[in-house]
């Protein structure tokens, strides 16, 4: 592949867009050596791509869940009646917006909010342009950060991106998750 980089780049999309589809493997792992062999600009551009592709396959999972008996017990095992709930609560015109500011900050759990958001009522274009929009700015600076890392050390080149999402999904994923197990959704007290 060294000596192919059209094959580089469409194994790199697939094997990203698995990392979505399959939770345990964490993104970061794949990105972070990417910058190393693509550049920051084309490792974000490939990644995003391959990230945006295994959400929507998570969706579509949880999409299909929904129809069963297996979804209906995931539905209940995840509390996705809170989220529900606080959707239908939101004018339709703030929908769209709420899911972009629940996205931003959640890339932690955005595997598990894929395939979650497949067993609400959120619609395919709302959960492409809020998931990419809400995914953008943080993964953006996580590939500047590896590629300014890079510069100067390998070292760097891990610990400032693996450091920015420490700083931003942490928190926020133990405070959704705080609110879930509460059976609060998301900005209600």
């Amino acid at each position: 592949m060294q000596h192919d980089p059209l094959l580089a780049s469409i194994v790199f999309v697939l094997v990203r867009a698995l990392a979505i589809l399959l939770p345990p493997i964490p993104g970061a792992v794949l990105d972070i050596p990417a910058v190393q062999v693509f550049g920051w600009r084309l490792a974000f551009v490939l990644s995003e791509t391959g990230t945006m592709l295994g959400a929507l396959g998570a969706f579509a999972i949880g999409r299909r869940m929904r129809q069963t008996g297996t979804g209906r017990i995931a539905m209940k095992l995840l509390r996705i009646h809170i989220i529900r709930d606080w959707e239908r609560r939101l004018p339709p015109g703030d929908r769209f917006l709420a899911w972009v500011a629940m996205r931003l900050p959640s890339n932690a759990a955005f595997d598990y909010i894929s395939y979650a958001a497949g067993l609400t009522d959120c619609s395919w274009r709302m959960f492409f342009w809020s998931t990419l929009l809400g995914n953008i700015p943080i993964v953006l600076a996580f590939f500047y950060l590896a590629g300014l890392g890079f510069q100067t050390s390998w070292v760097l080149g891990w610990a400032a991106p693996l450091a920015l999402l420490g700083l931003v999904s942490v928190p926020v994923s133990l405070r959704l998750r705080r609110q879930l197990t509460n059976q609060e959704g998301p900005g209600r007290k």
